[in-house]
């Protein structure tokens, strides 16, 4: 990626995935930098050789995700087809007598026909950037090529031709490409890559859980986001949105590089929690019952959470039990 000031000798590289183009990654993080007056990248702001440094700088990501404004950069294009829908939804929504559900159904159809209509990665896949999600308060997408990709039109069943797979997103195209190896079958990739795209559309929606208001739709917030709105967190009390956002979890299918982040990512931002100094040879078992200990002793407050995907042959549940809070022992904890 460059080198740090005054040291021409040292590099500074990024851990990045074949979907991303270069040198346009470099050209949108120094436009963003240059915008903001400085960027902060975790992969490249926190020493990833220094444990106790890795310890300190993820207590801070919270701050960090609260204090600045957050962009993110998506790799690859969208097509024009969601902004096209999206103008002609708020258009009918303003002058046309047809319903909400007619017009949130058109949108979404036009989503899911189109493989390139979302701009398909695996940002709504990972663990961290849900909860980097959850610590800002706005968020703004930046797409890494600024010409818009091609349509790529066609119902599930449609066999994408050769020119059609190379106007696909570049991890829409890696996704196919593996899917093809593996199964032989070009027709089934395709329809992986189509059910691949319908799984997306939703998971992405319950991203923006947080930043709901009125009832409003979450799969219009995520359209809204894709295409270049930024959107804004209403206010909400600290405890209540964590304890949420673990009940939340139990329907994620997000993953995690090191199984331990099921545990810090989601406790870092929680008041009171403190990150163990040992936390690198910990299990992660050791440090969710030290995280559920933390929260007890500092908050008179004691929860059960299992993500998905923590413990493979447990179903995952969910309870609070509290001292200092009146709680309701349903869906939503509300606390005063």
């Amino acid at each position: 990626m460059g080198h740090p000031p005054n040291d021409p000798n040292k590099i500074i590289t990024a851990d990045l995935g074949q979907e991303w183009s270069f040198p346009q990654v470099w050209h949108r993080l120094a436009e963003i930098s240059a915008e903001y007056s400085g960027i902060w990248f975790d992969q490249l702001c926190i020493s990833q050789n220094n444990p106790e440094g890795i310890a300190g700088h993820l207590a801070q990501i919270p701050n960090i995700f609260t204090t600045l404004q957050v962009v993110v950069l998506f790799p690859g294009s969208l097509c024009t087809c969601l902004s096209r829908h999206v103008e002609k939804y708020d258009y009918t929504e303003r002058h046309a007598h047809v319903d909400s559900q007619s017009r949130k159904f058109s949108l979404f159809e036009t989503a899911r026909a189109c493989r390139n209509a979302l701009g398909f990665s695996s940002w709504f896949d990972r663990l961290w950037t849900a909860q980097e999600m959850n610590y800002a308060s706005s968020a703004l997408v930046c797409w890494n090529i600024k010409t818009p990709a091609s349509c790529v039109m066609g119902p599930r069943s449609k066999v994408l031709t050769p020119a059609e797979i190379e106007m696909l997103s570049p991890y829409a195209s890696c996704f196919l490409k593996k899917q093809w190896s593996f199964t032989g079958s070009l027709e089934i990739a395709c329809c992986a890559l189509y059910d691949m795209l319908s799984e997306y559309f939703a998971n992405g929606g319950r991203a923006f859980t947080s930043y709901r208001t009125g009832g409003l739709d979450l799969s219009l917030l995520l359209v809204r986001f894709l295409t270049g709105q930024r959107i804004e967190k209403p206010p909400g009390f600290h405890l209540e949105m964590h304890f949420n956002n673990i009940y939340e979890l139990r329907f994620s299918r997000r993953r995690a590089s090191l199984e331990r982040d099921f545990v810090v990512a989601v406790w870092v931002d929680l008041y009171g929690y403190a990150i163990p100094p040992s936390f690198m040879t910990m299990t992660t078992l050791e440090l969710l019952e030290d995280a559920i200990q933390q929260v007890e002793d500092k908050l008179e407050t004691a929860y059960v959470g299992i993500p998905v995907g923590l413990i493979a042959d447990m179903k995952p549940s969910f309870a609070v039990a509290t001292n200092n809070h009146k709680a309701l022992a349903k869906r939503n904890q509300k606390f005063d």
